[in-house]
């Protein structure tokens, strides 16, 4: 009921996938009999994807890449597991409804654009050792954005988030949300109200 899975890991890039399982028939020139698990072929995936469905007896696994971007001709895969887990999270559709944080350094989430001393500052939760200098990621106004990237797409509908608040200066911004970093869902509109320090929004459920 658990396969897990390792991409490519390395800077952003990204690839998508198509998991299929499989049974051999016993009967000898008969081919194994696949189903699919998880379509991922539309999503960017990254590092470890953490894949649980009702569990089931299986012989064959078949992962086929559907595109990377960091090679239009190859599917990188750098390891799988296959096992039982007692303790399965909450999924919907084959995708996780996760309880805790994802956007997080050590859930293989990454910073694809913003500007920072220290890459990744913004999502490796030390929240509290910032200054003027360090510990923060920032856009100019009218000018770029801070994207997060997830390892696997979920679903979600709740975030959190600190502004800089060394002073007493506020902010207007906008929350968008993308299963592709192509088409995007905004979610969230305070660009006509000046809001500092944490930031807690809810919205309905988005994959």
């Amino acid at each position: 009921n658990h396969i897990s899975l390792t991409l490519m890991n390395k800077g952003v890039h990204f690839s998508s996938f198509v998991v299929y399982v499989g049974l051999d028939s016993g009967e000898r020139g008969q081919a194994v009999s696949y189903r699919q698990l998880f379509d991922y072929s539309q999503f960017h995936c990254r590092a470890r994807q953490e894949l649980f469905f009702d569990p089931c007896v299986v012989q064959y696994i078949k992962v086929v890449g559907m595109s990377a971007s960091y090679s239009p001709r190859e599917f990188q895969l750098f390891r799988i597991d296959a096992m039982y887990s007692s303790k399965v999270p909450t999924f919907r559709d084959g995708f996780k409804v996760p309880d805790d944080n994802v956007a997080h350094a050590h859930t293989d989430a990454v910073v694809m654009e913003g500007v920072s001393r220290i890459r990744h500052s913004v999502i490796d939760g030390h929240y509290r050792d910032y200054d003027w200098d360090t510990g923060y990621t920032c856009h100019q106004i009218d000018n770029g954005c801070i994207i997060i990237m997830l390892a696997q797409p979920i679903y979600t509908s709740s975030m959190r988030f600190l502004l800089w608040d060394c002073d007493e200066r506020q902010y207007s911004y906008c929350v968008d949300v993308s299963r592709d970093n192509v088409a995007y869902h905004r979610v969230c509109d305070k660009s006509k109200f000046l809001c500092r320090s944490w930031q807690t929004i809810a919205f309905d459920m988005q994959l």
